[in-house]
């Protein structure tokens, strides 16, 4: 029997923002129950597969097979499913990525269509050339593609909005008579990084509106019944209006990789140009912003250590009294006498101004009037770490000065930073260095520079310690690596992350380069990895300015992009089917 009446469907499921797997799910769910309504064509939005915030996931081989085996998991269950369903994904063809909409219906593809991506999607998804299962034109940088099924012609438009268009005027212009249209926008459970998404669907005939819905943290489903007789053309539009930064130019690769500690170049030559990048950058900065000093607050570790020295160098370039530099040690309750005395000692051979302010009794007073016990929890650590930032900032203020950061970039990949402490800066000389990075510079400052030789191989020689918790016997009581793991260990994660290698290449080269670590336990702190990496991206959305010296940095300022709710189970998940 001839239709009359053609019965569609708009669909916003609830994301798992980077989990295809748990996205194959919903999508399902809803396939079923649209199934059982007799629905005959069902949209869901643009990159519904993953997400359209997973930015520079996107570039990782992970992300992109888990999109690919969750859509041929749907076109096997959908076999007998006499559904038109479109559904957005990353998409590979001949080599090349494109944001994709596949036209799916009894477990087969009918048709591809990509979207001719914007100025800063470019960063990800190539640019189309041709449809490859049917034709596919532009218009007004819109990429229209024509699906054809039932005799019934569905042009398919991936439009992006602004928040600076009329919605209604943009409908309106769209609607013309003898169409129906259906919208649909991405959802609420994308990331909050820089957009919030509405999950907003719509479905119009004859430039009337017939039916919509806002989904706000739930799955939506609306469908109507449309007069195919009168409806000659349906046009179908996915819709999103995220925005991200991409990068104006791309800094030079220096290097030459090593096995365990890929970040380390190979030779003095290029320690010296980080150095020099370094101190380039913060001389640059301190121009600008025409500041009178730079404030560095020492601890004694290796982190604040290249801090001071980097600064000592930008000084230096711009010919300035490095009296100017006034390092300040702050003890607090878990400093010990040897990491105090290396930073007096440092700061005194490098010939700068010290300051010492203790912080014991203000943190003390700070715990009284929270009503907190005073019994080491986290509140007790970072409580420490954000008076040394207060006191850092507030004598900038009072000397005209420039806070420098010290935090590295292992410490940034990893979140071992206290939000507001010291994970803020005004400027951040060490954010595009890794942990072992930093240890073969001060080795190479060692052995250049006589009059601080000594003491930098005492800091090199203290374990690695952000000294929060009451010590016994004056000895460190708390090592970092014993709660985040090995920093030459991760430092190996990160880069053949940021590389962008599957959990299964990472775990071959790992077992290579550490044969002293079972490939069980390689596994699980590669996990561990994920886990600390996935849950600290929100700080790093906000992290300060700070010179790229790498072929890879953190900055979410156009080097790498990730949305801040992005989960870590996708890449757990690869690692679980491991062998």
């Amino acid at each position: 029997m001839k239709k009359l009446f053609l019965h569609i469907a708009a669909a916003v499921p609830k994301l798992t923002l980077a989990n295809p797997k748990n996205n194959e799910i919903e999508i399902l769910k809803i396939i079923n129950d649209a199934n059982k309504k007799n629905i005959d064509i069902i949209i869901f939005p643009e990159l519904s597969i993953c997400g359209v915030t997973c930015a520079d996931l996107f570039l990782n081989n992970t992300l992109i097979t888990s999109c690919e085996n969750s859509i041929n998991n749907i076109l096997k269950e959908t076999k007998s499913i006499d559904i038109l369903i479109f559904i957005g994904t990353p998409w590979v063809q001949y080599g090349k990525l494109y944001n994709s909409i596949l036209a799916l219906k009894n477990g087969k593809i009918l048709s591809i269509i990509n979207k001719i991506p914007e100025l800063k999607e470019k960063r990800w998804f190539e640019i189309p050339n041709i449809n490859i299962y049917n034709t596919a034109f532009e218009i007004d940088n819109t990429y229209i593609g024509v699906v054809k099924d039932n005799n019934l012609n569905f042009n398919i438009n991936i439009n992006p909005w602004s928040y600076s268009s009329e919605k209604n005027n943009l409908i309106n212009n769209e609607i013309t008579k003898n169409k129906a249209l259906i919208k649909v926008n991405s959802g609420s459970f994308e990331s909050s990084t820089d957009f919030v998404f509405f999950g907003e669907s719509y479905i119009y005939e004859d430039g009337n509106l017939i039916a919509n819905e806002t989904a706000f943290f739930e799955s939506t489903l609306i469908h109507r019944h449309i007069d195919i007789e009168f409806n000659k053309k349906t046009n179908i539009s996915f819709e999103n209006i995220v925005k991200v930064d991409i990068p104006t130019k791309k800094i030079e690769d220096i290097f030459i990789k090593t096995n365990k500690t890929p970040f380390i170049p190979n030779n003095d030559t290029n320690l010296e140009k980080i150095l020099n990048i370094q101190s380039i950058a913060l001389a640059r900065r301190l121009l600008h912003t025409n500041v009178k000093k730079a404030i560095v607050g020492i601890s004694g570790g290796v982190d604040s250590t290249l801090a001071l020295i980097a600064t000592v160098n930008a000084f230096k370039y711009l010919k300035k009294d490095t009296k100017n530099i006034l390092a300040i040690t702050m003890p607090g309750m878990g400093t010990t006498t040897k990491t105090n005395k290396n930073a007096k000692e440092l700061a005194d051979n490098l010939k700068v101004s010290l300051k010492e302010i203790s912080i014991v009794e203000s943190i003390k007073t700070h715990f009284k009037d929270i009503n907190h016990n005073g019994k080491p929890d986290l509140a007790y650590e970072n409580a420490q770490a954000r008076e040394r930032t207060q006191i850092l900032m507030d004598i900038a203020n009072m000397e005209d000065g420039l806070v420098i950061g010290t935090g590295g970039m292992s410490e940034i990949a990893l979140g071992f930073a206290t939000y507001n402490g010291d994970h803020m800066s005004m400027y951040n000389v060490n954010s595009g260095i890794p942990k072992t990075l930093i240890v073969e510079l001060l080795k190479y400052v060692s052995k250049k520079e006589e009059n601080i030789s000594e003491v930098l191989q005492n800091i090199l020689n203290t374990p690695i310690s952000p000294e929060l918790l009451p010590n016994k016997n004056d000895e460190i009581e708390q090592k970092t690596e014993e709660v985040v793991g090995s920093y030459l260990l991760n430092d190996f994660f990160l880069y053949h992350f940021l590389k962008n290698k599957s959990s299964e290449k990472i775990i071959i080269l790992a077992r290579i380069n550490f044969p002293e670590i079972s490939k069980k336990e390689l596994k699980q702190k590669l996990k561990n990895f994920y886990k600390r990496f996935f849950n600290a991206q929100y700080k790093r959305s906000c992290s300060v300015d700070g010179p790229k010296v790498l072929e890879f940095s953190l900055s979410p300022r156009g080097s790498f992009a990730m949305p801040s709710d992005a989960y870590a189970s996708t890449w757990e998940e690869e690692l679980d089917n491991l062998k």
